[in-house]
């Protein structure tokens, strides 16, 4: 077993490739169907850190998470159309609105239970982990990985997360499909006003949100890279002269915060047509392999409450999807509306078009922009709730 940082390296660039790669093979993909990339990336470095193939614990892991994460923020979010997003209609940010209130509703009411029955072990800790899994469930991977590396959550802890944000995230979308069978009924029960249809010119321009493969150059490949690890390391250097503001906001706080709001900004200029050489399916990549080094570190034997973390993921979509519901009832949003925000929350950019398309073919952009919308404010809301959840266990001692 090598120690070497650069060997270690490129056995993970290699194994990241390789599982990409599986993906889109037309004999190996189906196995995607049912786990997903995201989730192969993080597994398999755990089973190879289990069997000593490759080291358990190497200061790589931590400098890839730190220099990664503003990197890839930068890479994922320079393409973002601003215009395109705030011109989503006033019902769909609603039902939006009302999911992230569902998550947030849910995952008080599952953070007492986890205090109750979770093991001693873990309940010091379990604020951070709850605040990744709100993280992810208003935004993405990315929001999750951003407050892994805010809050500096165990590995131990962080392998139950990805589990659980796994099996619920699917669980919940096969519930959704289930659900689009009843719609009419349901309609009738939400007193729906007649659905909101998307501007033409605003479903052509949403698909500028969809990440997608490009054919480019090596040169242009390192351009990007070059360009995006320098602003990843000026973020870095930045938020060490910026000034604490309470217990969370502090240096590396304030490192996804402009990695978030920079390239929001930079995406109204022509630095946009960085997306043009493929920034956000390079910034997908390098997200692959945070979660291969953070895979690494963590350790299957504690893998043995995951049952009972997955259970309390399904209370958790279970009360989002019920508080949806009712708020939904009380603005007579329809359910293709309420579908397609709760997969924008819990699944995200690759699974919320796909339900939506499923509601009504006239959704299917409204799906990319929601969970669009969540990947930029999903950091902060994971933040925030995990200061809320912070704030109750020190009340409680």
């Amino acid at each position: 077993m090598s120690q070497n940082p650069f060997v270690v390296s490129l056995l993970l660039f290699f194994l990241i490739l390789t599982l990409y790669l599986f993906s889109k093979n037309e004999k190996t993909k189906r196995i995607y169907q049912f786990l997903p990339l995201p989730f192969w990336c993080y597994f398999v470095p755990t089973v190879l850190a289990s069997l000593k193939i490759i080291p358990y614990d190497l200061p790589l892991y931590s400098a890839i998470g730190r220099l990664f994460l503003p990197t890839c923020l930068f890479l994922l979010l320079i393409g973002t159309d601003l215009k395109t997003l705030f011109s989503v209609k006033s019902q769909s940010l609603l039902a939006m609105v009302y999911g992230s209130i569902g998550i947030l509703v849910g995952g008080l009411f599952t953070y007492g239970l986890a205090l109750k029955f979770l093991p001693t072990l873990w309940q010091e800790e379990l604020w951070k982990g709850w605040g990744a899994l709100s993280a992810t469930w208003t935004g993405g991977s990315a929001n999750m990985l951003a407050i892994k590396e805010i809050t500096n959550i165990s590995p131990s802890l962080f392998s139950n997360l990805i589990v659980t944000d796994t099996f619920v995230a699917y669980l919940w979308m096969a519930f959704l499909v289930y659900l689009s069978k009843y719609q009419n009924k349901l309609d009738a029960w939400l007193k729906a006003k007649p659905m909101e249809i998307p501007a033409e010119e605003t479903s052509k321009s949403s698909s500028a949100l969809i990440h997608k493969s490009y054919t480019q150059s090596l040169f242009e490949t390192f351009f990007l890279l070059a360009v995006a690890f320098l602003c990843g390391s000026f973020f870095l250097y930045v938020s060490h002269w910026m000034p604490s503001l309470g217990s969370l906001i502090t240096g590396f706080t304030w490192t996804v915060i402009l990695a978030t709001l920079i390239p929001l900004f930079l995406s109204q200029t022509p630095v946009k047509r960085l997306e043009q050489f493929g920034a956000s399916s390079i910034g997908q990549f390098l997200l692959y392999l945070m979660l291969a080094s953070i895979g690494a570190r963590a350790n299957l034997a504690h893998l043995g409450d995951a049952p009972l973390f997955i259970l309390l993921g399904i209370i958790w979509a279970l009360v989002h999807g019920l508080i949806l519901l009712l708020l939904g009832r009380v603005s007579r949003i329809p359910l293709s509306l309420l579908a397609t925000s709760s997969q924008a929350n819990i699944g995200g950019t690759i699974s919320a078009p796909i339900v939506a398309s499923l509601y009504s073919k006239n959704l299917t952009s409204i799906g990319v922009l929601l969970a669009t919308l969540g990947n930029i404010f999903g950091t902060y809301l994971g933040l925030l709730f995990s200061e809320v959840c912070r704030s109750i266990l020190d009340l409680l001692k």
